[in-house]
């Protein structure tokens, strides 16, 4: 064993895990100490199918049809959600911003397991920091995007983590990239970017087996029926209209630096944030310049940096402004 291959000792996982801990649990108190038990005005839309849910009257049909969200994404995978708050635990928010924190947490535990040992431990406190970081704060206070953002970004890191473990086993690694694409697309629009990841990943690691090519396959076809079926109807009404591409590119560069900038909490253009995300695609570009060698070794990094740059361009391609919970992805 190397020394870059010598687990860090007890003491030393015992630090890293109080410091991953110290995240989480600033984000729980500012979220339980904040607000009131009441539920948003966007829920009103959300009343008449859950109300059919629990009064038996709904059908697969139906279910499949009022199961959008905002009139662009699905929500077949949030709204059963919604249907056990109000059953068990009237519709209370608290549930779900509580569901909210243990899906980021869950999705934590997934890419740091997918991180080679040596680093994993003393890499865990950055990765809780930057998962439990108060530039997600108008996520985790608010209870359908916690929802949405946790269930997609989960679906996503069960990807990376099958990608990450499980090269060599094609059935077991089709069948997690299904799952997860399925969660993912179910949950929010930028879900869906996880379908051309997921196949690329398949192509550059060179999975030749026929069974898993069918499993992804089928796993995209249900994962995008819902969208097929009612997104032409609604692109009028989701597309941004008369937009200049300069205005999308900054738009772009926008999307990818408001994590690290400061009032995101509106929607006009940050010029910070526009430098931190063009200073992110030069770092990146020379990172990957130099790991050239080392790539395919690092399969859950390019996912995970693949689909962010894709739900920035697909956000940057249909939105007009930045939303401060678009910082999450």
């Amino acid at each position: 064993m190397t020394q870059e291959e010598r687990p860090p000792s007890a003491a030393g996982k015992v630090v890293s895990l109080l410091l991953a801990l110290l995240p989480p649990a600033r984000m729980a108190w500012i979220v339980f100490t904040n607000g009131e038990n009441n539920l948003s005005n966007d829920y009103v839309g959300r009343v008449p199918l859950v109300a059919s849910m629990l009064g038996g009257t709904g059908s697969l049909g139906k279910f499949v049809r009022e199961a959008w969200i905002g009139g662009a994404h699905s929500g077949l995978a949030v709204f059963p959600i919604y249907y056990l708050s109000a059953r068990f635990f009237e519709w209370s928010v608290c549930f779900e911003l509580g569901l909210g924190l243990v899906l980021v947490a869950a999705t934590l535990a997934l890419l740091t397991a997918s991180v080679r040992r040596s680093a994993r431990w003393p890499l865990l406190p950055l990765l809780s920091l930057l998962f439990f970081s108060t530039s997600r704060v108008s996520v985790f206070t608010f209870g359908e995007p916690a929802l949405q953002y946790g269930l997609s970004q989960l679906g996503v890191a069960i990807g990376a983590f099958a990608l990450a473990r499980w090269p060599g086993r094609p059935i077991a690694l089709a069948l997690a990239l299904a799952f997860g694409g399925i969660l993912a697309s179910w949950s929010w629009g930028g879900g869906i970017m996880a379908w051309p990841v997921f196949f690329a990943a398949l192509v550059v690691w060179r999975v030749r087996g026929v069974a898993a090519w069918a499993i992804l396959t089928g796993g995209a076809a249900a994962g995008l029926a819902q969208y097929a079926w009612i997104l032409p109807q609604e692109m009028p009404s989701v597309a941004a209209g008369s937009v200049s591409w300069a205005t999308r590119g900054r738009l772009f560069l926008d999307l990818l630096g408001r994590p690290l900038a400061n009032g995101i909490g509106h929607a006009d253009p940050n010029r910070w944030s526009q430098v931190a995300g063009a200073f992110g695609l030069l770092a990146l570009a020379a990172t990957l310049i130099l790991l050239r060698a080392r790539l395919r070794a690092l399969p859950g990094p390019l996912l995970l940096l693949a689909w962010a740059l894709l739900v920035a361009l697909e956000i940057a391609l249909v939105r007009t402004a930045v939303a401060p919970w678009y910082a999450s992805p």
